[in-house]
């Protein structure tokens, strides 16, 4: 979502590509820890054949595919720009990936928060509605760090989500 945003408000190209590697490298891993907190792999296909709204694992195994599929466009976009140099489909297909990893990593980002809330347990029950903006905000301030930890500290668009 960083990088999407950085390239959209024309911060330095190499957060970008910093945020698109990232993803990249994390990114074959995500349906592995879904798979793990289902129990059983063929659970998370068994997910995908139907939407459920009233359904938080649901709707989460449907963000997370939308999210993991706009992430790696873009990240492929990235490498065939910089491997064959730039050109009107590879960036057409990059800002449709940045534009879907950022609409459905948003939702993402909120999604433990949204699970937890979800829970039986009263403290947790209680304050359901918060939790997931809690989640999201501690999230982004955790990117925001290790980016700047990285060298990215001159970013504008960083230091204004700092």
């Amino acid at each position: 979502m960083i990088g999407a945003i950085a390239d959209y408000t024309g911060a330095d190209r190499e957060l970008v590509k910093t945020r698109a590697l990232d993803c990249c490298r994390w990114l074959r891993y995500l349906p592995c820890f879904t798979d793990i907190g289902l129990g059983r792999p063929e659970r998370f296909l068994n997910m995908l054949r139907i939407f459920k709204p009233q359904s938080p694992m649901s709707v989460g195994v449907w963000t997370l595919l939308g999210f993991s599929t706009g992430a790696a466009a873009a990240a492929f976009a990235g490498f065939l720009s910089d491997r064959y140099g730039p050109s009107l489909p590879v960036r057409m297909l990059e800002n449709a990936g940045q534009a879907a990893s950022l609409a459905f990593g948003l939702p993402f980002s909120n999604y433990t928060g949204v699970l937890i809330g979800a829970t039986t347990i009263p403290v947790w029950n209680q304050n359901a509605g918060e939790l997931p903006l809690h989640f999201g905000a501690s999230g982004l301030g955790a990117a925001v760090g290790i980016l700047e930890l990285l060298g990215h500290r001159k970013s504008r668009a960083l230091q204004a989500l700092g």
